[in-house]
């Protein structure tokens, strides 16, 4: 399933772009530059099932893991970032 940024001959760069095209996919928004790292969940539409779909798809976009408790805290687009950067973050080899 190709994401609205690719589809346009562009890809998406930073974890806020990849998520925002998850968003814009979601709700059939053609305008994927319209959602930034403030943009509030709850002025997006979505319902509790599709909050739940948009966490599985951040999930499998990024091969993180994305708990209930979690999600509760999810108020913007940059919430959701910030705690798949954190768990990106965690990955990385500590530096010699």
């Amino acid at each position: 399933m190709a994401s609205s940024l690719q589809q346009e001959g562009r890809y998406a760069t930073t974890t806020i772009d990849r998520i925002a095209a998850i968003v814009a996919e979601m709700t059939n928004d053609r305008n994927v530059g319209a959602i930034a790292g403030d943009t509030v969940l709850d002025h997006l539409g979505l319902d509790s099932l599709e909050c739940i779909e948009l966490t599985v798809a951040v999930e499998d976009a990024f091969n993180v893991d994305i708990h209930c408790g979690e999600r509760i805290s999810f108020v913007t687009v940059g919430c959701i970032a910030h705690l798949v950067d954190a768990q990106l973050a965690e990955r990385l080899p500590l530096a010699a």
